[in-house]
């Protein structure tokens, strides 16, 4: 079984000013490391795999945003990037980037 790793960063800006946005998650381009979003059938078993239930009404809410990273080779996942494009409230596109990751030793 590989590691899972649910992320649910940088969304916040989306929620706050309340756009309905549908999270769609492309396939990972690197072999053993699968993506999944909460429109994926194995995301809400991932999810209690990583958080068991029972969870807070709080953290429930933001589990339609987040996206499971499961790394199933021998190497460590040291950085990823996340880019959002979403439709603003006036019809415009608007889009959202975040860029995360470990420093190595």
């Amino acid at each position: 079984m590989g590691r899972r790793v649910i992320l649910t960063a940088g969304l916040a800006a989306c929620v706050h000013i309340g756009m309905s946005q549908t999270v769609t998650v492309d396939p990972s381009t690197v072999p053993g490391v699968e993506l999944s979003g909460p429109l994926s059938a194995e995301y809400s078993t991932y999810v209690d795999q990583i958080l068991a239930p029972p969870r807070s009404p709080a953290l429930n809410g933001w589990l339609p945003f987040g996206i499971v990273l499961k790394n199933g080779t021998s190497q460590n996942v040291i950085g990823f990037a996340v880019h959002w494009n979403v439709n603003l409230p006036n019809g415009s596109a608007g889009a959202l980037f975040a860029r995360l990751g470990v420093a190595q030793k």
